[in-house]
């Protein structure tokens, strides 16, 4: 039996991802390893058959050759599109306090993307804005890594992040920039709120017009000479922490007046 790739299509793997993308009605078809003898697969099984989705069982090669990965996990499942938002009416959405926003300026590797979108949806922001132009796509290895995160986290793509972030501090937001050299110490002083954190490329970094757009920049204090920086998703991770128990305690304080 061959499996033949439509590249038209949405393909999603993993079994975080596709019981995500199950519970959430999104998928279409499911491709599943023709040995799901293990618990796991017998589950997504299980559930595609509750929700009446037709299923084809195929070869682990075959499940490689549809996602273009080998750690698929063995399930595959061709999803609906997501959501599509436009930065104007995500923002008519959010609630008040408004969770933090994330832009992520040239975010190219797909497993960067995915664990911030993973990432971002635990400790609850309201959502990822990324770049079109040279910015990783949101690929299978993307909605694997990000584990679930793709069905409960509203991600916009914009073409211009300078005119973004101008219609963002229009709407109230503080803009900050992640940066090795940042004039704020993370942790030394509250952070405002509601916040936008913008993330850089691997490599290189946020964009010198990005970063002029920004009201200030954020810095990871290092307890070692032997590390310059951080990956991508590791630093995201960190600041967006400390952003949100910025806004807890400063919520707290507010009650108590």
């Amino acid at each position: 039996m061959k499996v033949k790739r439509n590249n038209r299509s949405l393909l999603i793997c993993g079994f975080h991802s596709v019981c995500a993308a199950l519970k959430s009605q999104r998928v279409e078809f499911l491709y599943i390893s023709e040995s799901s003898n293990n618990k796991q697969l017998r589950f997504v099984k299980d559930l595609a058959v509750k929700l009446n989705i037709d299923i084809k069982e195929c070869s682990t090669h075959e499940l490689s050759e549809l996602v273009s990965m080998k750690v698929h996990q063995g399930v595959v499942a061709k999803v609906e599109p997501l959501k599509d938002f436009s930065l104007e009416s995500f923002l008519d959405n959010q609630s008040d306090p408004k969770p933090p926003l994330i832009i992520l300026d040239r975010i190219q590797d797909p497993r960067n993307f995915g664990s911030i979108i993973r990432t971002a949806a635990a400790l609850g922001a309201g959502g990822i804005i990324f770049s079109k132009k040279n910015s990783s796509k949101l690929t299978p290895s993307v909605a694997k890594v990000a584990s679930g995160g793709l069905e409960s986290l509203p991600i916009i793509a914009v073409n211009n992040i300078v005119q973004t972030i101008e219609k963002l501090k229009s709407r109230g937001y503080w803009i900050l920039a992640g940066d090795p050299d940042g004039e704020i110490t993370l942790g030394t002083q509250e952070l405002p709120s509601p916040v936008v954190l913008v993330i850089g490329g691997e490599g290189t970094g946020i964009r010198r017009l990005v970063l002029n757009s920004c009201d200030f920049t954020l810095r990871i204090s290092l307890q070692t000479d032997k590390i310059s920086s951080l990956n991508a998703s590791v630093a995201a991770g960190i600041l967006l922490n400390e952003i949100v128990r910025s806004r807890d305690h400063l919520q707290v304080d507010n009650n108590k007046i």
